[in-house]
């Protein structure tokens, strides 16, 4: 269950790209923007969105919500794990490029 949330987490990011940056064409070219935006976390996304940080916090929600379903985890103990679900999916991004490429 955990790494469909994971998934889910990169859908998301990889179709908000394709969506919402201008001057991206190809799955390859939105994949390298997005890994780029995540080097160092969730914080690039919004300077390639220039959102206000909205996209950072869909992803956040997703790993947010799914833990507040699977666990009885709160406050810093649900931050922290968030957070550690949040790494986890830009981990996984980065070793599965190619199933992102097409979304």
């Amino acid at each position: 269950m955990e790494q469909a949330v994971i998934i889910d987490m990169d859908v998301t990011l990889i179709a908000s790209a394709e969506r919402h940056v201008q001057g991206l064409e190809g799955g390859e070219a939105v994949l390298n923007a997005v890994l780029n935006a995540t080097k160092n976390g969730l914080s690039g996304l919004d300077e390639l969105f220039h959102d206000g940080g909205m996209v950072r916090e869909d992803v956040r929600a997703i790993a947010t919500g799914f833990l507040r379903d699977a666990t009885d985890l709160e406050g810093t103990a649900l931050e922290d794990r968030v957070d550690q679900l949040v790494t986890a999916a830009l981990k996984y991004l980065r070793t599965h490029q190619n199933d992102f490429k097409n979304i």
